[in-house]
């Protein structure tokens, strides 16, 4: 028997990442698929010549791909946005397959896109985190350096791109509570 794979996506500040630390706790390995796309994307030249013929040289400094700057120009647009994903996500998805191969434990993969790459067929338990809107603009108001403004924008947009999963493979964790109901709602998993 193989070792339990849980794939865990959701909007940007549904919780994600605490869903995965709690998970974390019980044993599992998490893999971040944004921590392993900066990753391909600061190594991979490929990847960076592409880049940077559409989006422009100076999303370098210092020959260093500043991974703000990609942001601004990428979420410009739906346009702009699915270029991006066109060029990296091939990659990073052959990425993402290797390494999951590569682990011998039950892991977690944390990948907001999972539906949208079609890779449901990876994992053995899926979860969409969810939360409302006002809570995860909430959230990412806490967290992050962006104005307002553009925290909505970057909203809208990957929820122009991504809807969230109906297919009754998917187990939906509303997370606007505290860390005891997230925790709860998760307890159906354990690694063993």
């Amino acid at each position: 028997m193989g070792f339990l794979r849980i794939g865990i996506a959701g909007y940007m500040g549904s919780g994600k990442t605490e869903a995965c630390k709690m998970l974390s706790e019980r044993g599992f390995l998490v893999i971040d698929a944004d921590t392993e796309a900066k990753t391909m994307m600061s190594t991979d030249t490929t990847v960076q010549t592409q880049l940077s013929r559409h989006f422009g040289p100076d999303i370098f400094q210092e020959n260093q791909l500043s991974f703000s700057r990609l942001g601004e120009k990428a979420f410009e647009s739906p346009d702009q946005l699915n270029a991006l994903n066109s060029l990296v996500h091939p990659s990073l998805i052959a990425l993402l397959d290797r390494r999951l191969q590569s682990v011998s434990q039950p892991l977690i993969l944390d990948a907001a896109l999972i539906p949208l790459w079609h890779i449901e067929h990876w994992f053995d338990i899926l979860l969409w985190i969810r939360a409302r809107p006002e809570k995860r603009f909430e959230r990412l108001t806490e967290k992050t350096h962006l104005s307002e403004n553009r925290i909505i924008h970057r909203m809208e947009l990957q929820e122009s791109i991504l809807s969230e999963p109906t297919t009754q493979k998917w187990h939906k964790i509303q997370n606007e509570g505290t860390k005891e109901d997230l925790a709860s709602q998760l307890s159906f998993i354990t690694c063993g």
